[in-house]
C-alpha cells in the first residue's frame, strides 16, 4: 500500500551520482510508471553517458535521451504546456 501511495504521488525520479573526481551529477531522469507486484516501475527518459575525463581529471559526458517519451506527455499537452517531443528522441 505504501509503494502505491509513493508511486501515485511522484512523476519523475532524478538520480544523482558522485563520481571518482568528487563531482556530483544528475545521471538519470526516469518516469514513475506504476506499481507491479510490490515493485515501483520506472521508465528511463534521459541517462548521463560518461565519455571520459578532461585534462584536469574531471568527468566529462552528456545526457542522452532514451527515445521514450514520458507517459505524462499527453497530460502536458492537455494543460497547454508546449513541450517539444524531439527532446525525448536519441
Amino acid at each position: 500500500m505504501v509503494r502505491e501511495q509513493i508511486a501515485s504521488s511522484l512523476d519523475i525520479l532524478v538520480t544523482v551520482t558522485r563520481f571518482a573526481d568528487g563531482s556530483s551529477r544528475v545521471t538519470q531522469i526516469s518516469e514513475i510508471t506504476g506499481v507491479e507486484v510490490d515493485l515501483i516501475t520506472t521508465q528511463d527518459l534521459f541517462t548521463f553517458k560518461r565519455e571520459g575525463f578532461d585534462d584536469a581529471g574531471a568527468v566529462i559526458g552528456r545526457f542522452q535521451a532514451t527515445g521514450s517519451p514520458p507517459r505524462f506527455y499527453d497530460e502536458l499537452q492537455r494543460r497547454g504546456d508546449n513541450v517539444n517531443l524531439a527532446i525525448f528522441r536519441d
